[in-house]
């Protein structure tokens, strides 16, 4: 299943576990369909299907005339219309059968929502909601969402199941008038078995439909999933004493606090300190974190906070202590950042590189150069600039006509994609070198894949035309659609902030020439007919602003602007790719609502694309912080 499908079912998980108040919208191409929870129960279901309107229902049930139900559908589309009093209005039933038939609905809703074709989804905080009976009781509605999954899917939603020592353990028991007498029986395998191993093992059903189960009672809160390590954890914790909790949790806090601190405040010291000073800030804050007892606080293999804040302090004292490295130190904090040091200096011993290979190079000495650059590409997949100097050397010496030496460049080409798969640039350079080679076709996927993740490159977009004119638009669309909510009015046309009133202009001429939905009129492909129209239009109200110098200007103030403000706040880069940046949207929203344990999930799944990214580095820290205290 699509990663909208999982992000579905954690939003239901989220509403449910921190008793949410609101209505969760999920929209598919043609349909929206509404639930409502009041303090995480699910009280009602709307849908904007004909068939699954209440008075369509009532009258497939033989409950409603034809001339009741035509006489409904009269009147069930006006604004605000309450749909079941309106249903019931010429048939009067009592409010339980109303209440039954509601939940009959609810559930045929629920099971026929295709979490296949769904296009968005949105969780709304209504906190004045009332309180109403459920329609869908917890256990039936996970019940129901999770037998769509694939063991695959289950796995991504709950990644602890893939181990088979992961624990399973008993939170409460459910009441056994609401599960099946087959679910009843795999409850009753939990209660005998604490491993995902031996309730395989001990249960005939199939190993899907077990973990399917498992997962909903996990959700719905009636057991917990832990890896063996947490488990252990959750154990120890639990046999602390009140005083030995405090340093535990005093030692966590010290340690996020670190997050925040350079090196000079770790120690104690101000940056003006000397040798001596630095010793002594040394010593005093290891033997404040060096008490035999702190190590009784932790449990062999999770992180010990005492450990980490002695090694900090180890970091601190070594950068400090070296001349050299000293000054690197004190030169990265003029530039106002206080942490993340180790990245400024990979720039530093990027930079110290290119002046030996520029030496080297200088000196004529070019297949020392290649080996070389072989050599600290594999050591330092992430220094992009090494990758241009190779293949600017390449082109130069005519090396592509060597087919060893062009499989060496495509498996360093490939290990960085792998180190740093959101890099446009690495495509760009993969692309370059298949034309060098006359491949087409992998040209065209290297600077597809480039767009996907730059999509307001001019260069991108005149590259893939080049190679292919009619598959091209189509792929230039597609990556604009998929990147709307990020490109610029610049960005939008392929062009710089630079440009002119003529460049403008004659962009906008090729724009119209490539991109006008008549240009799709033929193809067989429906979405990208509609993708076409959308994205046109985006270009034309793009254009609209650009082509006046006036409302340009104002556009370039506003765009500055809004880009310093965001660097201030953030001192970090957005997260590049869709995926990434859909995770830390949601992860932002869950935050603003205090949903800290959503809004840990969600950047965790967004450092998975882009592991480097600073700002989501710091935001986590952020969330783990709020959910400490």
């Amino acid at each position: 299943m699509s990663d909208m499908s999982h992000q579905i079912f954690s939003a239901f998980a989220s509403a449910v576990k921190n008793l949410s108040t609101g209505v969760l919208k999920i929209q598919s191409e043609k349909s929206l369909r509404l639930f409502m929870f009041s303090k995480g129960i699910c009280v009602d279901v709307g849908s904007n299907v004909k068939e699954e309107l209440p008075g369509s229902f009532l009258f497939k049930k033989k409950v409603l005339s034809e001339a009741q139900y035509q006489n409904y559908l009269q009147k069930c589309f006006a604004p605000k219309t309450n749909q079941w009093m309106l249903a019931n209005a010429d048939i009067q039933l009592q409010p339980q059968a109303i209440q039954d038939h509601r939940k009959i609905l609810a559930m045929s809703i629920l099971n026929d929502l295709n979490l296949h074709g769904i296009t968005g989804f949105q969780f709304q905080s209504l906190p004045n909601l009332p309180v109403d009976q459920a329609v869908i009781p917890t256990m039936d509605l996970f019940l129901t969402l999770s037998d769509k999954f694939s063991i695959n899917d289950i796995e991504i939603i709950k990644p602890e199941i893939k181990d088979i020592s992961t624990r399973v353990s008993i939170v409460k028991e459910p009441d056994k008038f609401t599960i099946s007498e087959d679910q009843m029986g795999l409850f009753t395998i939990i209660q005998h078995n604490s491993t995902v191993a031996e309730i395989l093992d001990s249960s005939f059903l199939e190993k899907e439909k077990i973990l399917q189960w498992i997962l909903a009672f996990e959700i719905s809160g009636f057991i917990r999933i832990e890896s063996p390590l947490e488990s252990d954890k959750r154990k120890f914790v639990e046999t602390l004493k009140d005083d030995q909790l405090k340093k535990r949790q005093w030692l966590k806090k010290e340690l996020q606090s670190l997050s925040v601190k350079n090196f000079y405040e770790i120690l104690g010291i101000d940056q003006g300190a000397d040798s001596e000073e630095i010793r002594l800030g040394f010593e005093t804050e290891t033997k404040k974190f060096s008490s035999p007892e702190f190590q009784k606080l932790f449990i062999p293999g999770e992180e010990n906070s005492a450990n980490v804040i002695l090694g900090k302090i180890t970091q601190a004292h070594a950068i400090l202590t070296s001349l050299e490295k000293r000054k690197e130190y004190n030169d990265f904090l003029s530039k106002g950042s206080k942490e993340n040091f180790s990245d400024q200096s990979r720039v530093i011993q990027e930079e110290k590189l290119l002046e030996e290979l520029n030496a080297i190079i200088a000196a004529r000495k070019f297949d020392q150069a290649l080996t070389f650059l072989e050599i600290n590409i594999q050591k330092n997949p992430t220094y992009l600039k090494l990758y241009d100097v190779l293949l600017n050397l390449v082109r130069e010496l005519k090396k592509f006509t060597d087919e060893t030496f062009n499989q060496k460049v495509f498996d360093l080409l490939k290990t960085g994609i792998e180190k740093s798969p959101h890099e446009s640039h690495l495509f760009i350079l993969l692309g370059e070198w298949c034309l060098l080679l006359s491949q087409q076709a992998n040209a065209l996927k290297a600077f597809q894949k480039a767009l996907n993740i730059k999509a307001g490159s001019h260069k991108l977009r005149s590259y893939v035309l080049q190679l292919d004119p009619d598959s091209g638009r189509q792929i230039i669309v597609e990556a604009i659609y998929q990147n709307l909510e990020t490109l610029n009015h610049f960005e939008m046309m392929g062009l710089e902030p630079t440009a002119t009133e003529k460049e403008i202009r004659d962009t906008y001429r090729d724009v119209s020439k490539h991109f006008h939905p008549d240009r799709f009129f033929n193809s067989n492909n429906q979405t990208i007919k509609e993708i076409s129209k959308r994205v046109f239009k985006e270009m034309v109200a793009s254009y609209l602003v650009l082509k006046d110098e006036e409302k340009r200007k104002e556009y370039i103030d506003h765009l500055f602007s809004s880009q310093r403000k965001k660097e201030e706040k953030t001192k970090g880069t957005m997260p590049k790719s869709p995926q990434a940046r859909r995770y830390y949207d949601q992860a932002v929203r869950f935050m603003e609502e205090k949903n800290y344990s959503s809004a840990k999930l969600n950047i965790q799944l967004a450092i998975s694309y882009e592991s480097d990214n600073y700002l989501l580095q710091k935001m986590l820290k952020e969330i783990n912080l709020k959910l400490t205290t």
